[in-house]
C-alpha cells in the first residue's frame, strides 16, 4: 500500500471577470491547524479565547506560498510577502477566503484519498 507521507504544494487558480491569479498553496495538516489555533489563543484567564484575526493571518501566511497575477491598482506586481498577504486580505477578503477554501478542499480530498488507500 502506497501512502503519501509528505506535504505537496498545489496551484489554485482564481478568475474574476477577465482577470486570473494563481496561488501556490500548501494545505495544512490537522496538526498544523491545531498548532496555529493554539498559538492564536490567549490562555490567560478562565475562558481562553482565540484571536480569530491572528489565526486567519497565520493560516494565510502558512497556506499561501506564492502568487502570480496579483497587482496593485497601477498594475505593478505585488510580491508575496507576509505583510502583503495581510494587506491583500484586508482589502480583498473574499478573494483570500476563496483561496483558503480551495486549499481546505484540497486537503480534504487528500485526506479522503488517504482513507480510501487504507481501506483497500
Amino acid at each position: 500500500m502506497k501512502l503519501r507521507l509528505e506535504k505537496k504544494t498545489e496551484v489554485v487558480t482564481i478568475k474574476v471577470g477577465d482577470d486570473e491569479a494563481k496561488f501556490t498553496v500548501l494545505p495544512l495538516t490537522p496538526r498544523e491547524g491545531f498548532k496555529l489555533l493554539e498559538a492564536a489563543t490567549d490562555s490567560r484567564g478562565r475562558n481562553p479565547q482565540p484571536d480569530f484575526y491572528k489565526l486567519k493571518l497565520a493560516r494565510i501566511d502558512k497556506i499561501i506560498i506564492d502568487w502570480e497575477g496579483i497587482e496593485d491598482e497601477a498594475g505593478n506586481p505585488i510580491p508575496c510577502t507576509t505583510k502583503n498577504k495581510e494587506l491583500v486580505y484586508n482589502f480583498n477578503q473574499a478573494l483570500i477566503d476563496e483561496v483558503l477554501d480551495e486549499a481546505d478542499r484540497l486537503a480534504d480530498i487528500r485526506e479522503k484519498q488517504k482513507e480510501d488507500d487504507l481501506k483497500n
